[in-house]
């Protein structure tokens, strides 16, 4: 494994490449992941991080981690908006991993964003945004450079709603930095708005028990995909409490994330990928 670590754009992403070890294909070009942890970009989630990009690089994957930037400090409440900072960063560490694709061995073609929880809303507003002018052109990026060729969005909160009654309400006052956001502000920032027949293929998965964000974002998504024809695959599990990660030993942060029916999202996941490349 070789392991490497860049600034992007005020973030840092951290990647996990395989390197041509003596029992491996140095020739063979390497299917990719980057991983957004959640943390309602108030933080970024340990457990949503390094243990998924290491599953996948378990898997033949190379395997990045985005530590994209978050609203740290409620001190600068109303002092300055994060959004859409993070969309750019993870939009610049898309368009990075492709244009070094041939150094690091990796697929140019096989490029997949997976995101948790907030990292799925960036996740997913990436895909359903990455060719608006704002978030590409703007930024200097070539045309189709920042495009995820697949999504996995993991009990994602895409309309930037949150159910919790001890968190803020909406994702969308953090990334606005106040605490009044308009009906129209929230739209802006809700990402099944966007969706349209360029959203990459999505692997979608939620558990009925998700008590912070409604499992309703994540069937309200792969509706409107299906409605455009974007393949997707939906996962509904009827027991599981948000932030699970992988729902195993190694990222449970209690008993409640241990899931042996929800774990089974990752090989369902894998195999959905192989079917998409073999098409």
């Amino acid at each position: 494994m070789k392991q490497i670590s860049n600034d992007i754009a005020g973030a840092r992403l951290n990647g996990y490449i395989w390197d041509g070890a003596p029992f491996s294909d140095s020739s063979r070009k390497r299917p990719c992941v980057i991983v957004c942890p959640g943390g309602g970009y108030t933080h970024l989630s340990p457990r949503e991080g390094e243990p998924v990009a290491l599953r996948f690089y378990t898997e033949g994957y190379s395997a990045f981690v985005l530590e994209y930037s978050v609203f740290r400090d409620e001190t600068e409440w109303g002092c300055r908006p994060l959004w859409p900072k993070p969309l750019e960063q993870l939009s610049f560490a898309v368009a990075y991993v492709r244009k070094n694709a041939a150094e690091l061995g990796i697929d140019a073609s096989d490029i997949t964003v997976i995101g948790f929880s907030a990292g799925g809303h960036l996740a997913a507003c990436l895909g359903t945004n990455y060719n608006r002018y704002e978030f590409c052109t703007k930024l200097g990026i070539g045309e189709g450079m920042n495009r995820p060729d697949r999504l996995i969005l993991g009990y994602s909160c895409l309309s930037g709603l949150l159910l919790k009654k001890d968190r803020r309400t909406r994702i969308a006052e953090l990334l606005l930095g106040r605490q009044s956001v308009t009906d129209e502000e929230l739209s802006g920032i809700n990402a099944i708005n966007f969706v349209s027949e360029t959203t990459p293929p999505s692997f979608v998965f939620h558990t009925f028990g998700d008590e912070s964000v409604p499992c309703e974002d994540s069937i309200a998504f792969a509706r409107k995909l299906h409605s455009f024809s974007v393949p997707c695959e939906l996962h509904m599990f009827s027991k599981g409490a948000h932030g699970f990660s992988l729902g195993n030993e190694t990222t449970a942060a209690s008993d409640e994330h241990i899931l042996k029916s929800a774990s089974m999202w990752f090989e369902l996941c894998l195999e959905w990928l192989s079917q998409l490349r073999n098409e």
